[in-house]
């Protein structure tokens, strides 16, 4: 059985200004590159960690301030950056987005880090 670490963070994003120089938002690059060692360390081929960022900043904020103004919420899919919202509208769903697309089936294992 295959082991899918998912590592999720709310963060404001507030005063974050470009992807390139924020390493929380570039958390998932760096996971994918370690999943080697991981795998080897434990004795597995099948341990895949993953993290998202989870914005509690609406879109509309947070674009105007992030980078040059120009990403959209689709291209902030990809690099695992998601707004906590829903938009009947554009269609756009922060969880529909988390747990259908990106994780897919899971079981939820939950902890609280202080």
């Amino acid at each position: 059985m295959s082991l899918k670490v998912q590592m999720l963070e709310s963060h404001s994003m507030i005063y974050v200004r470009s992807y390139q120089q924020d390493h929380k938002d570039r958390l998932h690059k760096h996971l994918s590159d370690w999943a080697a060692a991981i795998n080897d360390r434990n004795g597995r081929q099948d341990i895949t960690p993953d993290s998202y960022i989870i914005s509690a900043i609406p879109y509309d904020d947070l674009h105007h301030r992030y980078e040059d103004g120009t990403r959209t919420r689709e291209s902030c899919s990809p690099v695992h950056i998601l707004c906590l919202e829903r938009d009947e509208e554009s269609g756009y769903d922060c969880l529909d987005i988390l747990f259908r697309e990106q994780i897919g089936p899971t079981r939820l294992i939950t902890t609280h880090l202080t």
